[in-house]
């Protein structure tokens, strides 16, 4: 399988793997982020400053991201879809609240 991406140098100055896709705000807005690369992941997760674009009420989340950078506190959206093989479905996607130490 071949990913076409890019680079992205985070906050902490590390460069990591993304493609580029978009979200869509609460304003009905498409939002451009980029989506880590992570075929090991068992969610999708985003950073805080992603959440602050979008404009979504965030709910309080018992889970805790670990990776081998640590782990962090998140908190959860729920999202709705619309794709031509499913009517509807609803996701739960995870935010980072910070970047580990």
């Amino acid at each position: 399988m071949r990913i076409d991406g890019e680079w992205f140098v985070g906050d902490d100055g590390l460069a990591r793997p993304v493609i580029r896709g978009e979200v869509l705000s609460a304003s009905g807005a498409w939002i451009g982020v980029p989506f880590l690369i992570d075929t090991g992941a068992d969610r999708t997760v985003l950073n805080a400053a992603v959440l602050g674009l979008l404009g979504l009420p965030a709910g309080a989340s018992q889970d805790r991201i670990g990776g081998l950078g640590g782990i962090v506190s998140s908190v959860s959206i729920e999202l709705k879809r619309e794709s031509e093989s499913l009517a509807r479905t609803e996701r739960k996607h995870s935010f980072a609240e910070s970047s580990p130490p």
